[in-house]
């Protein structure tokens, strides 16, 4: 069913055309960034390459904030004069850069502008290749089209409310931004690129409508029952794979080459990088950017190695009944290789399974108590008891897994990274345990519910259950895709999910991680104390957690990140950047369906979005309390990027500082709606309430300001500070005459 959805709509829209890739092996690459300024041309990025960069400084000594005064010994008066000469050299060539360092220069200013004065200095470097030092971005998006997204439910509104109070219209207003947000798209275009990604910014005011396309994607997956069926298997991956971009028969029938190479720990060590910053490591910059440069091709296979978990566990479903293998007897370790289950399982999966994965160890277990080393075994039916399951300190093997528990209050403990419950690296992992309130934890990276070029799935189908991943060595657990797919589904009970960094769905280039939680009164937690703030705020913390969208900045774009709860009176409790937002071209999203529920944050939560990236947070019934301290929080967004916070029904409350409740800064577009109920609203004056922030990041370039649009619609008795009150609409902010990219344009306030 959903593949003839999305069959129906490519066929009934117009499509964005495929675009090829760019053959970038003779073009020259320095890994210089530079801008125009009042003081001249300025660097502001060193990326690794030729220049040995580090983001902000690099090792052959120019560094941000850096006036660039030749090359070869021509001056440079421009940007696009600088890119010019470059892109007439070759790779190869060998050039003279000479730059000056302004004692009034701030490497670390938000937009470096350079200064005067500086010794010059003068250094020799020889230029690469394009294509050695890129990863995806803007290479086009190869031989994929993306159907036209739909529309959104308050899109025109938007549009009317923008157009009645005169923000619409103006050369640098809201019509300029659509086509400068669009563009934005257009020029960074992946091969990777998600449909959803791409609609966001094609369609920036209808981000309800990409909500609902997700939801409808991920309905099937809500619709697995406490017991198993047959159709369990065909729900989940056409669900999953659809949201990254594959059609199911795509990856079943691909047709495995013997002797394929997988860059298993390439990508290992990207994943490892990316925990601890936010794009690949210098060190090891060509080996992490030849996993993302070359993941297109990659992926097929991957997947497709992964889907043979998805037939196993079938198999092992309905081969269950007929199993004459004697069961082990309570409290008795399973040594796996000595409890060989239903060895015929082997013969029909057939020839699709490669030689290196025709040997698998089948165990089953009875009622009691057991205990599995899973380096010993690689699937198991356990028929009742409360088990352990252990995956040992230093076990990374890429193999396919399998666990069905059919009762108990069990333990799944991963010691290990890139090992776990659910955990899919290169390979497929599915745990399915059917009753019990359960416990998973693991203390080290990607080990639960994470699938690196690969999938992997809890299924809790009951019970009250915790999910656990914290330490100094955690991170990227608990529902992540990053090239692939990660998910929890939690079909009810009242669960506890804590973990500290890039855990509670995210979703990483390619990659599709979500939680999806049936029911009950659930606890959601990624906040510290392990990985601190990215701005040295005390006693915060980085969370980059709960609907994280994430992409690796310059290199490769993101993928979408879930958190999708059904019921209860829930609490969402993260750090910075969590709880429905985006970094990179990546998008994240939280859909809270019902209850009275509870969202407290930091720097950029709820609803945001930085650096090319869409955030959505949608609640949808019950009175609702959000609390985010310092700055971009509930539908609070910077840097060319897009959010959504809406709330349908309730008496819910807001408290935020900066930029936030519908606020937009540096040609972003926030949107703010809540459509029921009697509302409280607290904000520091500024950039709130349907009011942007300065533009100064493009707006030389692009000449366009930001929207910010808040808008509750749903009457009642509100409570606002300052100058908003109910029955207003006005728009807000003003232009500074003197640096026009500073002024707090364009915003509305809307309160019906």
């Amino acid at each position: 069913m959903i593949r003839l959805i999305l069959t129906v709509l490519a066929l009934i829209t117009a499509t964005t055309h495929a675009q090829p890739s760019h053959p970038w092996a003779s073009e020259p690459y320095l890994g210089l960034a530079v801008r125009d300024t009042e003081h001249g041309v300025v660097v502001g990025w060193v990326y690794p390459g030729p220049l040995g960069g580090q983001s902000f400084t690099s090792s052959s000594g120019i560094q941000r904030a850096d006036n660039l005064v030749a090359i070869n010994g021509t001056p440079i008066a421009s940007r696009d004069q600088f890119t010019d000469l470059i892109k007439s050299l070759a790779p190869d060539d060998e050039i003279t850069i000479t730059y000056r360092r302004s004692p009034d220069a701030d490497m670390n200013a938000s937009v470096p502008k350079g200064g005067q004065g500086g010794e010059e200095t003068t250094i020799s470097v020889t230029l690469g290749s394009r294509d050695e030092w890129s990863g995806t971005v803007a290479r086009g998006l190869g031989d994929r089209t993306i159907p036209l997204p739909r529309r959104g439910e308050y899109e025109q509104m938007i549009k009317q409310r923008a157009k009645d109070l005169g923000v619409m219209a103006p050369d640098d207003g809201l019509d300029a931004l659509l086509a400068h947000i669009a563009s934005v798209q257009q020029n960074n275009l992946d091969p990777n690129t998600l449909t959803h990604v791409a609609h966001a910014f094609q369609k920036p005011l209808a981000l309800d409508g990409i909500a609902k396309a997700i939801d409808e994607q991920i309905a099937p997956i809500r619709s697995i029952g406490a017991e198993h069926t047959d159709t369990d298997f065909d729900t989940i991956l056409e669900a999953a794979l659809s949201v990254i971009d594959y059609e199911a028969d795509e990856i079943l029938g691909y047709e495995w080459e013997p002797g394929f190479g997988l860059a298993t720990d390439a990508a290992r060590s990207l994943m490892r990088t990316i925990n601890e910053s936010w794009s690949v490591d210098p060190a090891q910059a060509e080996e992490q950017i030849s996993v993302i440069r070359t993941s297109t091709g990659q992926l097929p296979p991957t997947l497709h190695l992964s889907t043979i978990a998805f037939r196993t566990w079938l198999l092992m479903h309905q081969h269950k009944p007929k199993s004459k293998v004697p069961s082990t007897k309570a409290g008795e370790k399973v040594e796996g290789a000595e409890q060989i289950y239903a060895p015929n399982l082997l013969d029909e999966l057939g020839s699709s399974i490669p030689d290196e994965h025709r040997s698998p160890v089948f165990s089953i277990g009875g009622i009691g108590d057991n205990t599995y080393d899973m380096s010993r075994t690689d699937h198991v039916i356990d028929l009742g008891g409360n088990d352990t399951y252990i995956w040992p300190e230093g076990f990374e093997r890429s193999r396919n897994h399998i666990i069905i528990d059919m009762s108990g209050n069990d333990t799944y403990r991963s010691d290990s990274a890139f090992a776990g419950p659910g955990v899919g690296v290169f390979a497929g992992s599915i745990i399915d345990d059917h009753s019990g309130n359960d416990t998973y934890t693991s203390t080290k990276l990607a080990s639960m519910a994470t699938g690196l070029f690969g999938i992997g799935i809890i299924l809790d189908r009951a019970g009250n259950d915790t999910y656990t991943n914290t330490g100094p060595e955690s991170g990227w657990s608990q529902g992540v895709g990053f090239y692939g797919i990660g998910l929890i589904i939690d079909r009810e009970g009242s669960d506890v999910y804590h973990a500290e960094k890039l855990s509670q769905g995210v979703g990483g280039p390619r990659g599709f991680g979500t939680i999806i939680d049936g029911g009950g009164n659930d606890l959601y937690q990624a906040n510290g104390p392990n990985y601190g703030s990215a701005y040295g705020t005390p006693g915060v913390y980085l969370g980059m957690s709960q609907g994280f969208g994430f992409g690796v900045r310059g290199y490769a774009a993101g993928g979408v990140g879930l958190i999708d709860d059904m019921s209860g009176n829930d609490q969402y409790i993260a750090g910075e950047f969590s709880q429905g937002g985006g970094y990179y071209f990546g998008l994240g999203m939280i859909r809270d369906h019902a209850g009275n529920d509870l969202y407290h944050g930091n720097r950029y939560g709820q609803a945001f979005a930085a650096h090319q990236a869409v955030g959505i947070l949608i609640d949808d019934a019950g009175d609702d309390t959000y609390w985010s301290m310092t700055a971009a929080s509930q539908s609070g967004v910077w840097d060319e990027s897009i959010t959504l916070l809406l709330d349908k029904a309730g008496n819910d409350a807001y408290r935020c500082e900066g930029l936030g409740i519908g606020a937009a800064s540096m040609q972003a577009i926030g949107i703010f709606i809540d459509l029921g109920g009697d509302d409280r609203y607290s904000a520091n004056p500024g950039a709130t309430l349907g009011q942007s922030g300065g533009n100064s990041y493009h707006y030389d370039t692009a000449g366009v300001m930001s929207f910010s649009g808040f808008f509750d619609l749903g009457g009642g008795n509100d409570i606002y500070p300052g100058d908003r009150a109910n029955n207003q609409s006005k728009s807000t902010g003003s232009r500074n005459e003197d640096a026009p990219e500073n002024s707090g344009l364009y915003g509305v306030f809307v309160d019906e």
